[in-house]
Formats: structure tokens, C-alpha cells, sequence
């Protein structure tokens, strides 16, 4: 007989294939974002406002103005600000290249996001690979690259949109960092963690903090844990030029932030309230019921030695549960960024279960693999009509808004923000008075009044004569 080669390691016929799925599952994710991300629509929150300021940014990077001379105040009047310090610029200096690059477009404010998010699912597959298998990566990395949630804050049509969007990659990316600091610590990778806490808090402050508490539960030494001490460090010095600009150029508007961003904790703000199961429900329209049996069964975890990969993605969904799950204010994308921990749990659970001697045990994995790969695949497909949606009238409104020429100041318009991104008007959801028309039109300029069919016309001569601007129903206030 002829001598026996060396023989093949024992799964390697899979590994192109792995390959193949990890390439397949990237191109899933950035195809299903830009896809959603395409809509030629400005959403109502906060999408046209975080959009407004891109722009603007676009020509001024160092000044967030949202209406120039804009009268609402720093903090609760932050749609009708001046100076718009309601979000850290990182994001927003990400939409604002999109336009410098792609042009004034929504398509170009997505961007961005569709390209980190993307990411996001790459260090989702490296970071499963790490703390559990090839296959647990590839299956959680599948439902972070299709989650609904994340698909409807890069299409910009829940609150928070982009700037949560990106928020999940860098909480993603600071993760991936920390565990490899709390494990072997090295130069690269403090720095990594650094850059990633820096770019989170750039992003949107504290929250990008996530993964911090759980790095220290799976610290080996002491070294490790100052290793994490220094990237947060390094994290916070990186993001405080830019606290230290804003309050010294607009002390007010600084300071009048901070003071809102606090009452959050204490205050059901612009209507945001919910009760102490909010975050369970939003977490099992995510995940289904992976969502809740996941954590459940990853308890054990927080004592047991030999699951510290769990105890990890436990943490870093627990802490952040517990702060915003305590909070006044709550909303959909508080918690966005632990997806990909919720992802990465349940498919290390499942991977634990299908080795189990118990039938049950390898039914319940089952289960829960098919929780975490099909529900997010449903509820997307479920929900992609609607993340595709334009508003009736929406296209001709965009058209005629575009038409604007600097110079216009268009009252009573219900897609005002909308209207000064597409142009180079003003626009006011206000109604106008005399005395305002009256010093508009002194100061060169010209006054319009939004009108659909259903509007009334102005009865006094100074209104009267104001000017309109036809637009299909439901466009005006």
C-alpha cells in the first residue's frame, strides 16, 4: 500500500467555508444598511436634526450650529438651538463627511453607519471566535448583521438614529479591546481600548463605557486590570479637548446640557417613559425568547471560574440594563449597543447545551440557535416596508424645498428642518406675525408661507401679502 500522507486537521474541510459564510455574512450586513439607509427621506426624530447639523458642520466642523440664530435654549429647546451640543460630534462629523464626500444626500448621512455597523459584525464574529467557537461567531454575528433594531437606527427612523448606529461599533470595538487586555495584555491593545472608550464618548458620552466593568470581572493579575485602568484613561483624555472647547466657547449651552442630560434619571423626558420591564420587552422583539433565556442560564456564570466568556457578555449587558433600566427617560436605543453581547451570549449558551449528555439540554439549544438566527431574520423582514417608507407628498415637498433660495424664510412649515438641509432657506414651524414679516422684508428679505390645500389664507393686509409656497397636503402645520 502506498504510504499515508500527513493527515488533515480534524474540521479543516470547513474552514473555506467558514470563510465563505464570515464573507457572505458582511455583505449581508452592508447590503441590508444601505439598502434601508437609501429612502430619499429625512425621518421627523432626530434624524433632521442630527442631519441639520451635519451640514452645517460640513462647512464649520468645529461649530454644531443647528438654526443659526436659532431662540430655543441649550437643553429642552435643543430642536430650535442656536449651538447644538445635545450629542457629541463624532457622529455627526461622520454624516458630515458622507455629504463632503457623496454629496447632499440622506443616502450620504447613512453611510457611515452602514460601513461601521458592518464592522460591528466583524468584531462580533472575531470576538465569538474568541470567547466561544467559529460557529457560535458565525451565528451570532448573522443576527447582529440582520437585528432590527440596528437596521431601523441606520435608516434614521427611530430616535437617536445614527449617532446610537455608530455607538454599537464603538462599544463593540472597546469590548473586543478589553478582553484582550484582561487576557494578555499588550501595548496594542491598551491602545486599541483607548481609541475605541475615546471614540464612544465622542460618540455619546458615558454610555460607551458598556464593556469597562465587565473587563475587570475577567481580569487575570493585577497587571491586567491596570492595563484596563489605562485605557480608560486614555479613552477619557482622548474625548476631553472636546468637552474643554465646548464649555469655553459656549459656557451656557455647555452647562445647560449637562443639566439636561442629568434630569434623564429623574424625569420622563419629551414624553420617553416606561415601566421596569421596557428593556425586556424591547429585548425579546430583538432576539425573541434568546433574549430572556440566554441571561437566565448565563447566571451561574458571575461565580463559576471556568465561564468567564459568558460572565463577560453577562456584565456587559447587566450594567447598562441596570443604570438605563432605573433611569426616568427610556427609549429603544439605549441599549443597542449590548445586541451584540445578547447575540454572543445566547450562541455561546447554545454551543454549551449541544454538548450536553441530556436530550433536553440539546433541544433547548436548539431552540434557542434558531431564536437567535430566525427572529431577527422575521422581524426584519417584517419591518422592511416600513423602514423603506417615504410620506405621501414627501417627493414633491423635497423637490420644492430644494428649489428655496437663500434669502427665503418660510413660516408655518411642518418639515422645517428637512427644508433648511435641502436649501439654503430658513423655515420655522411657527406661524408668522406682521411685525416679523415686516422686519424680514427691511432686512432684504423674503418672507413665504407655507400652504397645502387645507391651509387657511392670512386675512390682514400685512399677512396677506406674504407670499406662498404651495406644497401637497399635510406638509404645513
Amino acid at each position: 500500500m502506498p504510504p499515508r500522507g500527513p493527515s488533515r486537521p480534524v474540521g479543516s474541510p470547513w474552514a473555506p467555508l467558514r470563510g465563505q459564510a464570515a464573507l457572505a455574512l458582511l455583505a449581508l450586513s452592508l447590503g441590508a444598511r444601505l439598502l434601508v439607509g437609501s429612502p430619499p427621506v429625512l425621518h421627523d426624530w432626530d434624524e433632521r436634526y442630527h442631519a441639520l447639523v451635519a451640514k452645517h458642520l460640513a462647512a464649520r466642523p468645529l461649530e454644531p450650529s443647528l438654526v443659526p440664530g436659532g431662540a430655543g435654549a441649550p437643553g429642552e429647546g435643543w430642536t430650535t438651538t442656536s449651538i447644538f451640543l445635545h450629542k457629541p460630534p463624532l457622529a455627526l462629523w461622520t454624516m458630515a463627511a458622507g455629504l463632503r464626500l457623496l454629496g447632499r444626500s440622506e443616502w450620504a448621512l447613512r453611510a457611515g453607519s452602514a460601513l461601521l455597523g458592518t464592522a460591528a459584525v466583524a468584531l462580533t464574529l472575531s470576538l465569538g471566535a474568541e470567547l466561544f467557537s467559529e460557529t457560535a461567531a458565525l451565528l451570532a454575528a448573522l443576527s447582529v448583521a440582520i437585528a432590527p433594531e440596528l437596521l431601523w437606527l441606520t435608516s434614521g427612523g427611530k430616535a437617536t438614529d445614527q449617532v446610537d448606529a455608530q455607538l454599537v461599533f464603538w462599544v463593540t470595538l472597546s469590548a473586543f479591546a478589553l478582553w484582550r487586555v484582561a487576557r494578555r495584555p499588550g501595548p496594542g491593545a491598551v491602545v486599541l481600548a483607548a481609541v475605541a472608550l475615546g471614540g464612544g464618548i465622542l460618540t455619546k458620552s458615558w454610555p460607551a463605557l458598556a464593556a469597562l466593568p465587565a473587563a475587570l470581572t475577567v481580569c487575570r493579575g493585577r497587571r491586567p486590570a491596570s492595563a484596563i485602568g489605562l485605557a480608560a484613561l486614555g479613552g477619557v483624555a482622548a474625548a476631553e479637548p472636546w468637552k474643554l472647547y465646548a464649555a469655553a466657547r459656549w459656557p451656557l449651552a455647555a452647562a445647560a446640557e449637562r443639566a439636561y442630560a442629568l434630569r434623564h434619571f429623574v424625569e420622563p423626558l419629551e414624553g420617553h417613559a416606561g415601566g421596569a420591564g421596557f428593556y425586556a420587552v424591547e429585548a425579546f422583539r430583538w432576539l425573541g425568547p434568546a433574549a430572556w433565556l440566554a441571561p437566565l442560564a448565563a447566571l451561574p456564570a458571575l461565580w463559576r471560574p471556568d465561564r468567564e466568556g459568558e460572565r463577560f457578555l453577562l456584565l456587559w449587558i447587566l450594567v447598562p440594563l441596570a443604570v438605563f433600566g432605573g433611569a426616568a427617560t427610556k427609549m429603544n436605543g439605549y441599549l443597542a449597543p449590548e445586541i451584540p453581547a445578547l447575540a454572543l451570549l445566547a450562541a455561546g449558551v447554545a454551543s454549551r447545551w449541544r454538548g450536553a449528555e441530556r436530550s433536553a439540554r440539546r433541544l433547548a439549544a436548539s431552540a434557542l440557535l434558531a431564536s437567535v438566527a430566525l427572529w431577527p431574520l422575521a422581524a426584519s423582514a417584517l419591518a422592511l416596508p416600513r423602514m423603506l417608507a417615504v410620506p405621501a407628498g414627501y417627493a414633491a415637498f423635497r423637490a420644492r424645498a430644494s428649489s428655496l433660495a437663500r434669502g427665503d424664510v418660510v413660516f408655518n412649515l411642518r418639515w422645517a428642518p428637512q427644508a433648511m438641509f435641502y436649501s439654503d432657506a430658513r423655515a420655522t414651524e411657527d406661524w408668522p406675525t406682521p411685525e416679523g414679516i415686516a422686519r424680514l422684508r427691511a432686512a432684504g428679505l423674503r418672507p413665504l408661507l407655507a400652504r397645502c390645500p387645507e391651509t387657511p389664507r392670512p386675512a390682514s393686509a400685512p399677512m396677506a401679502a406674504i407670499a406662498d409656497l404651495p406644497l401637497p397636503a399635510g406638509c404645513a402645520r
